[in-house]
């Protein structure tokens, strides 16, 4: 899925900026990706491991309401 937003973000970003913009992408990504590797297991202790998950879910909606707001 990186690939389709990286893609899709050096077609709207404004050429002097592709780079930049795609080093942001990569560094927003991976940090929440620490973030929800360290979360998910706290909170499966709190709740169970099939509610833990739900942590999750607006990574995917957000991304896919983004890609709707980039469309020409």
């Amino acid at each position: 899925m990186f690939g389709v937003f990286s893609a899709s973000l050096s077609e709207v970003a404004d050429p002097r900026y592709v780079g930049t913009a795609l080093t942001a992408l990569t560094v927003v990504g991976f940090g929440l990706t620490v973030v929800g590797i360290q979360l998910v297991p706290l909170l499966a202790e709190l709740v169970t491991w099939r509610y833990a998950f739900l942590l999750l879910a607006p990574g995917p909606l957000a991304g896919a309401l983004a890609m709707l707001r980039t469309r020409s």
